[in-house]
C-alpha cells in the first residue's frame, strides 16, 4: 500500500526532444553528455519554479517525482537513485524517499 500524500505538492514530470524535435519516449537512454545538461536544466527550472510561485508562503512541502524505467527492467531504480541524488544535492529539501514508483521530497 503506498501513503497518500498530504497537503500542498508538485510534480515533477518530463521527457526529453529527438534529433528532429518530437518528444521521445520517457524510458529511452540518454549518452553521458547528454544526460548531465538535461539533469541541469531541470535542476535549473525546478528552483526557478520553486522561487516564482513562492512555494514557502503557499505552503507547499512536497516535492513528487515518478521516475521512469528502462524498458523491460521492472526493477531498474537507476534514475531513481539518480534523481534523488541531484535533488539531495541541488534543491532545498529535508528528506527524501523512494517506494519503488515515487520519490517524494519534504522541502525545506
Amino acid at each position: 500500500s503506498q501513503a497518500k500524500i498530504r497537503g500542498p505538492y508538485f510534480k515533477v514530470d518530463f521527457t526529453t526532444v529527438d534529433e528532429y524535435g518530437y518528444e521521445d519516449r520517457a524510458d529511452r537512454v540518454v549518452n553521458k553528455g547528454r544526460l548531465f545538461r538535461i539533469m541541469a536544466t531541470i535542476v535549473a527550472a525546478s528552483k526557478e519554479f520553486l522561487n516564482d510561485i513562492d512555494y514557502k508562503e503557499k505552503g507547499i512541502k512536497k516535492m513528487v517525482v515518478f521516475p521512469s524505467k528502462s524498458k523491460g527492467m521492472e526493477k531498474d531504480d537507476r534514475r531513481a537513485n539518480l534523481y534523488m541524488a541531484y535533488i539531495k544535492r541541488q534543491l532545498p529539501v529535508s528528506d527524501i524517499s523512494y517506494d519503488g514508483k515515487r520519490i517524494e521530497a519534504t522541502l525545506n
